[in-house]
């Protein structure tokens, strides 16, 4: 990938609840059909091709001997900025373009928050006492850009949500399931909390 923060936001789109394979001297999960490995700015699958045999004691070594040619990068800290109380395990994502984020939700076409490939977002599923809901976070070098942002999604949301009220620094969505959404700017950080049973006051 591009740099490890790339290959981290696919292996936590693709790696689900994670249970490690002992073996592997990197982040994985896996089972005797596939092993799933994070190492550096690589995202490596290791398939089985022989139904019913044992073949992940193999399938271990032939990622060790993969992992020992790549270097061990560090991706950033992005996901530390997600509160952690409430958070469901498995649930972290990355966001830096389209796909990633069209996975969660589809706000509008394109690069609708303008990200441009460069700005990261992070985003994860949370328990309250109403029911599941989702958090995507938004950071912008400045509060300048992070009005042009939300001004660029509210102009361009997609047709499918509907704005059920308009307030300083954001606004409030109902979405095709009579769920709610809010966006709300706070200094240089877009916050989108989606999946809400009911409007935020």
């Amino acid at each position: 990938m591009a740099d490890p923060d790339a290959a981290l936001g696919i292996y936590l789109m693709k790696c689900g609840v994670e249970a490690p394979v002992a073996g592997i001297p990197a982040r994985n999960t896996g089972d005797p059909a596939q092993l799933t490995i994070l190492k550096g700015r690589y995202f490596l699958h290791v398939n089985s091709f022989g139904p019913g045999a044992n073949l992940l004691p193999e399938m271990v070594r032939l990622a060790g001997r993969a992992l020992d040619a790549i270097p061990d990068e560090r991706p950033g800290r992005h996901l530390d900025r997600l509160p952690a109380e409430g958070q469901v395990p498995g649930s972290a994502r990355l966001i830096r373009g389209p796909y990633a984020l069209q996975s969660i939700v589809t706000l509008g076409e394109g690069d609708i928050l303008l990200l441009g490939g460069r700005r990261m977002a992070v985003a994860a599923d949370y328990r309250s006492a109403e029911g599941p809901w989702t958090l995507i976070l938004v950071p912008y070098p400045d509060e300048a850009a992070a009005k042009t942002a939300i001004a660029h999604l509210r102009a361009n949301l997609d047709s499918y949500l509907d704005v059920v009220r308009e307030r300083a620094g954001g606004f409030v969505f109902k979405d095709f399931k009579n769920r709610f959404g809010e966006v709300r700017l706070t200094g240089s950080v877009l916050e989108i909390r989606l999946n809400l049973i009911r409007p935020p006051d």
